[in-house]
């Protein structure tokens, strides 16, 4: 089930070009989470009876019968030679009567356990034929079963004929039996100390609840599955039925006969007689049969299993439990829900309240069948997360919590989970805006894994205010001579934090100045550019070789063109980016005539120009910030999984210059990683020549139906800053719209703007800071007290199980929380480690492995497998002596190096064993 789940991430890796490596880190996660994780699928099979129509509705199924034969007849069939019902399957009419009532019945049985108003509110799916024929055989085959198994069924395919012909039916020409579908081979009965069936080199065995628990209250199903554990598979079948009061009429007669004679007696007409009592008060009895299946590979393993399974069955709530039936088979078959003709076992009456607490109802189970993260919950069930999907109506996410409870973990988790997404042939569009170095991990990590020929589609940045970093805010789409409706809201809000103060009007006054920049360096302007051969000297060689003659007049944007029809896209790119304006060009465009006219004389609230304020501003702007003040020099090329880290040029300090200062660089890296990722065809196409819609088009299509994922970690940086928090909320309001996930991930809720976290339709909460907030979480999500104090008790940070988390998502469904664990295999401990000691560990044993993360990584996970070398330091250190000194370049490099040994011995013991 594990390797199934994590097949079609390992198929992408595949395409990417890292199927070798791709397999080792899923075959490490996959050991982590077999070990800790069981396969639970609950199936609930209801069947109406034809017992259950009236005499009326009996009578006209069988003249409908008569009728229906009677026109085969007629058109010269054969009534008799048609299916044979021991070989194939048949096309006996279903009673229009008894399929309404059926259809009615389910759907008030999913009205009543879906919707909150019934005070039920479980996930609830109605299952197709198909897959139901597939759930039901797991039942029945002890989960040995492809995914992709589906039965051939009358009317979802034509069926394949067969040679094998008989006169007296044309089963052959009919889908086989569902019978001889799932059950393919002989099954065999064995009767020793244990009634047992084989069938396909399986064993398997059954026991049957004879007297169920008399404990009050009754246990619930929780804890009979704490009882079994995780150390051999189980498969249980609850049968409900109606009228319980109504069976076992004969056991009722001879309780009132025989009720004063003996004990025994007298108990069995006492049980009657407090059902009888119950009844009278409204309780409504039925019926329960239970029957308890196991399996294995070999007969002694499955006598072992089942003596323990028969041992956790008695010892719930005092039940008594037999595995002697006289037909092991049948009791095999009547494991899975509704497929067995006869069950052999009891029918037990009793209070519906009592059996509904026995019943895995309450079983926690995820919205999404696949995700790309995938947690796991307290009981060991997979919970796969997707992100991005039509399940919610916003694709908001939130992760907050105090540092240290495994919240930068869980986001590279994240990461690596998308960039292996499902149907990949290419790394996905990802950027990660930190302040620190934890994101880098995802980026080196995969790096590590991917061919030379796609390494620089994942790239970290440690951003520097330094010319090299520089990109021009004000750049463009290729072709266009301005901006999109998304690029001129960020400038707006760029520039308003450079050029704060201006009042009210302040937004306004920027978007005219930005629009008259636009304008003066247009394709139709008299002022557009003009080409110099200083711009670029290389360029400038290319396009005279092309024949091009580099005149006094020649245009930026005749140079732009001239390259494109060349059909040299890059170049064309890098010419464009001397035809548009810089920041220093908004001074001259704020004294143009169509600014002075409407705000020339506008006083900011302070009374001075708002004029004088702003042309002060953006001249310090472009003295201050060299990375955003000039054409742009740095470009990510073909990137396309972005982890750029700010914390050299974001102010920690609460002053309003720092503040200031730290909006603009994380806006300044949202445009650097996220600029193509909100554009859509009909925005961009009024701003695009002829001869640029064939190309853009295609590019903005393929762009456009990727999913990508835009991502502020450390956002607590921001709080406060207007700008950023207006941009940020944006962006998780209209993400859907351009298919793109924002994710917001800081340390407390208050980070957070009220807009976000309304339309957030993900949180992941890693812990509270204080009693406090976990107050403002009740109020603000609407928890229950139990929730609450889930979150408060079990999200403590990482430990043995994992780091766990309250996982609250908004779905199409409805509200769905879970406490979940993310539980790392050794090597993503190792990759994806924020421990100052361990990092160094790691990166010391790639250096002494010619800087090879990955043979670092594999080296360090089988000398440490329990993802730190934390132990290993403390141990080197307290066993230094005197005279002893540390490797001059520090603890870590000797453990590196004894680690390094330590492997290397190992190999060499492990090929002198296999020489041997």
């Amino acid at each position: 089930m594990i390797s199934e789940m994590l097949s079609p991430s390992i198929a992408s890796a595949s395409r990417m070009g890292m199927s070798d490596r791709a397999k080792i880190w899923f075959s490490n996660r996959a050991r982590t989470l077999s070990a800790i994780c069981s396969d639970e699928m609950i199936v609930l099979s209801f069947t109406t009876l034809r017992a259950g129509l009236t005499i009326k509705d009996q009578k006209r199924i069988v003249e409908r019968r008569i009728e229906m034969n009677e026109q085969v007849r007629k058109q010269g069939g054969s009534v008799a030679r048609g299916a044979n019902p021991a070989f194939s399957q048949t096309l006996d009419d279903v009673p229009p009567a008894l399929i309404s009532r059926h259809d009615a019945a389910v759907r008030n049985l999913e009205y009543s356990l879906g919707h909150a108003e019934s005070g039920l509110d479980v996930m609830v799916k109605i299952l197709s034929c198909k897959d139901s024929g597939w759930s039901l055989k797991r039942f029945v085959t002890g989960g040995r079963l492809p995914r992709n198994w589906r039965p051939v069924l009358f009317g979802n395919a034509i069926p394949a004929g067969s040679t094998a012909s008989r006169e007296s039916d044309m089963a052959n020409m009919m889908p086989m039996s569902f019978a001889r579908q799932v059950f393919t081979e002989p099954t065999r009965e064995g009767f020793k100390d244990n009634e047992v069936v084989s069938r396909e080199g399986m064993w398997y065995a059954s026991v049957k609840l004879d007297v169920c628990p008399h404990d009050d209250p009754v246990p619930s199903f929780s804890s009979f599955r704490n009882r079994i554990g995780r150390e051999f598979p189980v498969a249980i079948n609850f049968g409900l039925s109606p009228d319980g009061m109504g069976t076992r009429k004969m056991e009722q007669n001879f309780a009132a006969f025989f009720g004063g004679f003996g004990e025994h007696n007298k108990s069995i007409k006492r049980a009657w007689n407090a059902l009888k009592a119950l009844k009278q008060k409204g309780e409504y009895i039925g019926g329960l049969r239970v029957v308890f299946s196991t399996w294995a590979t070999s007969e002694a393993a499955v006598t072992e299993q089942i003596s323990s399974l028969k041992m956790a069955v008695q010892s719930w709530g005092g039940s008594t439990a037999s595995n002697e039936s006289g037909a092991p088979g049948v009791l095999h078959v009547a494991t899975a829900p509704g497929l067995a003709r006869y069950n052999v076992a009891p029918l037990l009456p009793g209070p519906m309240s009592t059996f509904a607490r026995m019943m895995p109802v309450f079983r926690p189970g995820s919205p999404w069948e696949v995700g790309q993260l995938v947690l796991r919950t307290e009981e060991g069930r997979l919970y796969p997360i997707g992100f991005g999907t039509q399940l919610q109506t916003f694709w908001g996410t939130l992760i907050f919590a105090p540092p240290g409870k495994g919240k930068s973990f869980l986001l590279n988790s994240l990461n690596m989970g998308l960039a292996f997404s499902p149907g990949l042939s290419d790394m996905p569009y990802i950027t990660v805006i930190d302040v620190g170095m934890s994101s880098t991990n995802v980026v080196n990590t995969l790096r590590a894994m991917l061919p030379e020929s796609k390494k620089h589609q994942a790239v970290s940045i440690r951003l520097r205010n330094d010319p090299k970093f520089a990109i021009n805010p004000f750049d463009t789409q290729l072709g266009a001579d301005g901006p999109t409706e998304r690029d001129r809201d960020f400038q707006v809000a760029m520039i308003s934090s450079l050029s704060p103060n201006l009042g009210p009007e302040g937004s306004r006054f920027i978007g005219q100045v930005i629009d008259a920049a636009y304008a003066d360096k247009s394709r139709k302007s008299l002022s557009a550019r003009k080409w110099q051969r200083a711009f670029d000297t290389d360029l400038s060689k290319k396009i005279e070789e092309l024949g091009l003659e580099l005149s006094d007049n020649l245009r930026v944007w005749d140079v732009v063109d001239f390259l494109f029809d060349a059909g040299m896209i890059h170049e064309a790119t890098i010419a464009q980016r001397y035809a548009v304006p810089t920041l220093e060009h908004l001074i001259s465009a704020a004294r143009t005539n169509e600014v002075k006219n409407n705000f020339g004389n506008a006083p900011t609230p302070t009374g001075e120009l708002m004029m004088d304020v702003f042309t002060r501003s953006i001249t310090t702007a472009v003295r201050e910030y060299a990375l955003l003040s000039t054409t742009t020099k740095f470009d990510l090329g073909d990137a396309r999984i972005v982890a750029i880290d700010l914390e050299e040029i974001v102010s920690t300090t609460g002053s309003e210059e720092g503040r200031r200062r730290s909006a603009i660089m994380i806006m300044f890296a949202r445009q650097m990683g996220a600029k193509n990722y909100f554009l859509k065809w009909e925005e961009v196409e009024p701003l695009l020549p002829e001869k640029y819609k064939r190309y853009q088009a295609n590019r903005i299509a393929k762009i456009f139906e990727t999913l990508k994922f835009l991502e502020y970690d450390e956002f607590h940086v921001a709080k406060g800053i207007t700008e950023v928090q207006g941009l940020a909320e944006s962006d998780i309001r209209v993400g859907r719209k351009y298919n793109v996930v924002t994710l917001l991930s800081s340390q407390m809720i208050e980070d957070f703007t009220p807009g976000m976290i309304e339309c957030a339709t993900n949180i992941f909460i890693l812990g509270t800071g204080n009693a406090k907030s976990a107050e403002k979480l009740k109020t603000l999500f609407s928890l229950s007290d139990t929730e609450l104090s889930a979150i408060t008790t079990q999200c403590m940070g990482p430990g043995p199980k994992g780091a766990p988390l309250f996982g609250f998502f908004n779905t199409t469904k409805g509200i769905v929380t879970q406490i979940l664990y993310n539980s790392a295999s050794p090597m993503e401990m190792w990759a994806f480690t924020s421990s100052a000691l361990d990092v160094s560990v790691r990166k010391n044993v790639a250096k002494l492995r010619g800087n090879n993360e990955w043979e670092a990584l594999n080296l360090l996970v089988r000398q440490f497998p329990n993802g730190s070398a934390r132990d290993e330091i403390e141990r080197h250190s307290l066993n230094m002596t005197g005279d002893a000194a540390a490797d001059e370049a520090g603890i870590t490099m000797s453990v590196a190096k004894l680690a390094i040994a330590r492997d290397l011995e190992a190999q060499n013991q492990s090929h002198h064993k296999l020489a041997a």
